[in-house]
């Protein structure tokens, strides 16, 4: 699905999600974590399994807030991992008011289009706010920016936490080093200028390129790395054996051994 249909799609259901608000406690509820979260709420939104597979992301994003944590996650596509993230960012903000927040990704298309969904998981989750296809601003003081790699952060420190999902939208722009050295300034000039010293920044990304920023995060930065395959290798961080489904609710092993024999290597290992 493109970005635009995507994003009419999101905007279809806004009337939906309108009717969410008298259903909500905006200032009094306060899940306990973002397992909880999920389960009372995400169904308002949309279909999302218990995200078991991601127990070791939401480990970062439970304890991002004043933790100073870096660290990079690495799933397949189509398991979740972008709305895990954002119900993730709303329970930081019911639970952690008054903190600034930014949602990093490739494109500026793409950053509206995650704030058009944030906007029905927000409400879902009882939170009230206002504000455009950039900054949303909350009655409890907190404030979420959503922004590109090819625009960077601009404003006022970032004192919560940083999300970054996916600086490459494909693997011609991993390749690319002109692309590749365009992130590394982007990411030197506008955005550690705006860290707080407490702000954890969490990445989740493809590997498509043994050059690309992600690698240099963990190598050169000291960035914590979670490898999340989509069939358990050896060590699995899940502590799958060999071969294993990463979350065989949605997809089993033998249909990802079909996807497997049906892509290029580059394209499965990433």
């Amino acid at each position: 699905m493109s970005t635009l249909s995507t994003a009419l799609a999101l905007q279809a259901r806004q009337a939906r999600s309108q009717k969410l608000s008298s259903a909500t406690a905006p200032t009094t509820y306060r899940p306990k974590d973002i397992w909880t979260l999920i389960r009372e709420r995400s169904h308002l939104v949309e279909k999302l399994e218990d995200p078991v597979h991601f127990r070791h992301w939401l480990w970062y994003l439970h304890r991002a807030v004043g933790g100073n944590h870096r660290a990079y996650f690495h799933a397949p596509p189509q398991h979740g991992k972008t709305s895990v993230t954002l119900w993730g960012l709303a329970w930081i903000l019911l639970r952690h008011p008054g903190l600034s927040h930014a949602y990093m990704t490739f494109t500026a298309a793409r950053a509206k289009e995650m704030n058009l969904l944030f906007r029905l998981i927000a409400t879902a989750s009882g939170l009230t706010f206002t504000g455009d296809q950039r900054t949303l601003r909350f009655s409890n003081g907190s404030v979420l920016t959503f922004t590109s790699a090819d625009q960077g952060l601009t404003g006022k420190p970032i004192t919560g936490v940083l999300i970054g999902d996916d600086f490459y939208r494909e693997q011609t722009d991993a390749d690319s080093p002109t692309k590749r050295m365009r992130i590394e300034l982007m990411w030197g000039n506008s955005v550690i200028g705006r860290l707080h010293r407490a702000t954890s920044v969490l990445v989740l990304g493809t590997r498509w390129h043994p050059q690309d920023w992600y690698g240099k995060l963990v190598e050169e930065q000291g960035y914590q790395q979670v490898l999340l395959p989509a069939l358990a290798e050896e060590n699995d961080p899940n502590g799958r054996a060999v071969g294993e489904a990463l979350f065989p609710f949605r997809f089993t092993a033998d249909e990802l051994l079909a996807k497997k024999r049906d892509l290029m290597p580059s394209a499965w290992a990433s």
